[in-house]
């Protein structure tokens, strides 16, 4: 048996259009988003914007005496450009049961419910992420 973590847990991120991003963001239950809440319901999950998600990840850090990693670095830098602000502001994680990572038949499930959002213009893009970290970007050395 090894002990080398087993990474075999998924998030699933949705790029809405802008409209219906700003809806979420500002007016969680808006009529307009009913195809999307439908999605959640059944899943019994939530979505959570990744931009206020870094934030309260940097307020935390800083509130922990964390604020001077190199992720809280590199999540206050990314924060601070105009242009990545507009595009975190448009993803969301999907949390399952107050779960943001779950196993590939949920993430398989979400995916499938959140497609037909695709043709509709509502959803932009859906992604799956790994929770495997060589997987995922690492702050750049310049924040290390």
């Amino acid at each position: 048996m090894s002990d080398r973590p087993v990474y075999d847990k998924f998030q699933v991120r949705l790029f809405l259009a802008d409209a219906f991003a700003k809806a979420v963001r500002e007016t969680p239950y808006d009529g307009v988003l009913e195809p999307i809440v439908d999605v959640l319901k059944k899943h019994d999950a939530t979505l959570s914007c990744q931009f206020d998600e870094f934030a309260r990840f940097v307020a935390a850090s800083e509130a922990h005496g964390d604020g001077n990693t190199p992720l809280a670095r590199w999540t206050r830098d990314v924060m601070a450009k105009p242009d990545k602000q507009a595009y975190y502001k448009s993803v969301f994680t999907v949390a399952v049961k107050g779960e943001q990572l779950f196993d590939a038949a949920v993430a398989d499930r979400l995916e499938m419910d959140f497609a037909p959002l695709l043709e509709r213009g509502i959803v932009t893009r859906i992604r799956r992420t790994s929770n495997d970290p060589a997987r995922n970007p690492q702050p750049p050395k310049r924040f290390g």
